[in-house]
């Protein structure tokens, strides 16, 4: 009886489709950017939270 429960709607699958389209593209920038920037130690330190986690940001 509790399978249809089980299977996420479809709007569910899209939204999750978006989210994972949206990571490959962000993805794709990042990697874009490192390429152009050249060195991999500056994407690195570019990725470093400015201020520790625990502190809620502006």
């Amino acid at each position: 009886m509790g399978e249809p429960a089980a299977v996420p709607s479809p709007d569910a699958g899209e939204a999750y489709a978006g989210m994972v389209d949206r990571m490959d593209a962000l993805e794709q920038r990042v990697m874009s950017m490192e390429m152009e920037g050249g060195g991999a130690e500056e994407g690195k330190e570019a990725r470093e939270p400015v201020a520790p986690p625990s502190v809620p940001a502006g």
